[in-house]
């Protein structure tokens, strides 16, 4: 089997399920949308390594279309914490802001795990020479078969 070199090469039809963190993105829509011949993501944002390594596990388990993991890359903290407490008394008392905090979604924990549920499986289908791939700042996109 040749490896696709566009990412329309995988697709039966031109429909991206973008991830959506916090809930919407499960990995039953997931298989749905690769069912129907779209590309559906996961969305990796605000879980755990181990709950990510489930939900892959659950859609590899169900179909054996390519599908999509999209994971929160970790900036670094606001370096001037009394900039960014100036910042946010200024927004005034309309919105309750809480503390600001910073945390990396444990990162290295889902690239790990990532990483070793590809490497039982599969490689990842690079898509246009380049995989996993940087989508926008902050995150990072891999498809995987």
């Amino acid at each position: 089997m040749t490896q696709p070199s566009t990412l329309m090469d995988l697709l039966r039809c031109p429909v991206v399920v973008a991830p959506m963190a916090g809930g919407p993105s499960t990995a039953d829509l997931v298989v749905a949308a690769a069912r129907a011949g779209a590309l559906g993501f996961l969305a990796a944002g605000y879980k755990t390594p181990g709950a990510m390594a489930g939900e892959i596990a659950a859609v590899r388990a169900a179909t054996s279309q390519p599908f999509g993991v999209n994971v929160l890359v970790p900036g670094t903290p606001y370096p001037d914490a009394a900039a960014l407490a100036s910042y946010l008394g200024s927004v005034g008392p309309a919105a309750d802001l809480g503390e600001a905090t910073w945390d990396d979604d444990s990162f290295d924990g889902k690239v790990a795990a990532w990483t070793h549920s590809v490497s039982r499986v599969s490689r990842p289908a690079p898509i246009g020479g380049r995989s996993p791939t940087t989508t926008r700042p902050g995150e990072t996109t891999a498809c995987c078969r």
